[in-house]
């Protein structure tokens, strides 16, 4: 399991994201294999998002729950005979 990723963003006139920053984590979880790239992710994402213009600048905080999918098996089980 990988804990939610917070980002709060600043979004210009035109929706546009000019900053993404992510903020702390409170979760034990933040540990866990995979936390720092899914927090990489949350920012990418956040920083390509567009938004509805608005007649001045935004502060907004996305939030990214992550769900873990297992990987497929790599070699089915032999048929028996």
């Amino acid at each position: 399991m990988i804990a939610p990723s917070r980002v709060q963003v600043l979004v210009d006139a035109d929706g546009n994201v000019v900053s993404a920053v992510l903020l702390p984590s409170n979760n034990s979880l933040k540990n866990e294999t995979g936390y720092d790239d899914a927090n990489q992710r949350a920012l990418e994402l956040a920083r390509d998002a567009r938004f509805a213009p608005a007649p001045h600048l935004t502060i907004g905080r996305m939030i990214f729950n992550w769900r873990t999918v297992p990987p497929d098996a790599t070699n089915p089980p032999a048929a028996s005979p």
